[in-house]
């Protein structure tokens, strides 16, 4: 990543004038601003934001956060009340469906319309068309049909293609690819790592927390139109669903904690630590736990199959994962869930029990469940983290009664290590290899 700015946003704002009635806008042109017939709305209020070259950003946020009209300023097809944006390079923007599209004109037209309005020449477009036609996967038929004909899958698998064809120095993505099929998104976030490896900058919008986990070098969480804090994904998507599965009254609370910067804290000193002892227990400092619905989970650890307590895990080891669940109230149909991830928060795999569930069964207040996982361990040497969470039946859903992410830490250590084979990744698939020279 470079230390020079991509993207630079010093006091960007964006406000709406809302008239309640029609003929309040013809009253605010004849009073010429000595009346205000008209309240504003604030979709963005004054943040500032620098985006470095290189760089993959996540935004994250609720429905309605300003999340598509900040991106919008950066792209340039939304003009911002007041402040600056200054972006340096070739930009290319996946934004609304459909968008720099003319629905009568075919794929074909659009791709040379798109990409015009991207910045390349005809001739540019015709060296690149048929990479373009390729990378949609859409036939000759589709391609001379007008694209109010396509499905959203094919709009976004059309547009997508002329995005990246420019070869862009700054790619800006909201929740787009979202539409297309697994495949097709498959297909995308392997040009997008193309992109990055090139050196691309990269602004992204997502509800998908693991994608912007799994992607972003950074990233930013907005609510209500105001940037509330940024950082490290991992931390940043913690802080998110905080927020979004807070119980409404307290939402305002834990809002103004992660102003504050009061998110989770940076993976534990310990994780890069010297050797530890197998008795070692290990404290997860980035460890964050929701609020509690009806009752709580304590008493969690990892142990051997025989009981004792161990944070440091064999590879090819069996263990058990522990905790307590003591209800408040009655919680019908709980289900009890574990999750392993990596330091920065990719998922590795996990369970949810539904033995309780299925049977029908309500914890009554005052009564405690003992929950015993045991798994297999077949991780690479490492820190790893564990989330522990269970949930109620509440109507049709089922609702958490308690979580914790990164509730333990364990380290990971391989005392069978096979010269001839360097292993990659972060999971042990006990592979072998023969040579025939």
């Amino acid at each position: 990543m470079s230390v020079h700015p991509a993207i630079r946003l010093s006091g960007v704002s964006k406000r709406y004038r809302i008239y309640d009635r029609p003929e309040d806008r013809l009253k605010q042109m004849l009073w010429r601003g000595r009346r205000e017939f008209f309240r504003e709305f604030e979709a963005v209020k004054p943040l500032d934001l620098t985006v470095y070259k290189g760089q993959t950003v996540g935004i994250v946020g609720c429905n309605g956060s300003g999340k598509s009209t900040l991106l919008q300023m950066v792209c340039g097809t939304l003009a911002p009340t007041q402040g600056v944006v200054d972006v340096q390079g070739r930009i290319s923007a996946l934004l609304e469906l459909g968008a720099g599209f003319n629905p009568e004109f075919s794929g074909r037209e659009n791709i040379y319309l798109n990409a015009a309005i991207l910045g390349l020449s005809e001739q540019e477009t015709t060296e690149r068309y048929d990479d373009i036609v390729a990378f949609s996967g859409l036939d000759a038929q589709h391609l001379e049909q007008p694209v109010a004909t396509y499905s959203s899958g094919m709009y976004v698998r059309l547009a997508f293609a002329v995005a990246i064809a420019v070869d862009p120095d700054i790619l800006v993505v909201d929740e787009a690819l979202a539409v297309g099929d697994e495949a097709f998104q498959r297909k995308c976030f392997a040009r997008i790592h193309d992109l990055q490896e090139r050196g691309a900058t990269i602004l992204f919008v997502s509800h998908a927390a693991q994608t912007v986990v799994e992607l972003c070098s950074h990233a930013i969480l907005m609510d209500r139109g105001e940037k509330i804090c940024e950082g490290e994904p991992k931390d940043i998507i913690t802080g998110y669903h905080r927020l979004i599965f807070a119980p409404q009254e307290k939402r305002e609370a834990i809002r103004e904690e992660l102003k504050q910067g009061r998110i989770a804290a940076q993976v534990s000193a310990i994780a890069d630590s010297g050797d530890a002892s197998a008795n070692e227990r290990l404290q997860s400092e980035s460890r964050m736990e929701y609020e509690a619905d009806g009752g709580y989970i304590s008493n969690s650890h990892i142990c051997t199959l025989e009981g004792e307590e161990t944070s440091i895990v064999k590879t090819g080891g069996r263990y058990r994962l522990r905790y307590q669940v003591t209800y408040d109230k009655d919680a019908v149909q709980p289900k009890y869930g574990m999750l392993i991830k990596t330091k920065r928060g990719i998922n590795l795999g996990g369970a949810v029990a539904l033995e309780l569930a299925q049977a029908g069964f309500t914890a009554k207040a005052g009564q405690v469940v003992d929950v015993d996982f045991m798994f297999d361990s077949p991780l690479r040497p490492g820190h790893y983290f564990i989330n522990c969470g269970t949930t109620r039946k509440q109507g049709d859903e089922d609702v958490f009664v308690h979580r914790i992410i990164d509730a333990l830490q364990i380290k990971v250590v391989d005392e069978t290590k096979n010269q001839a084979i360097e292993p990659a990744g972060n999971i042990d698939l006990n592979i072998q290899c023969r040579l025939i020279a």
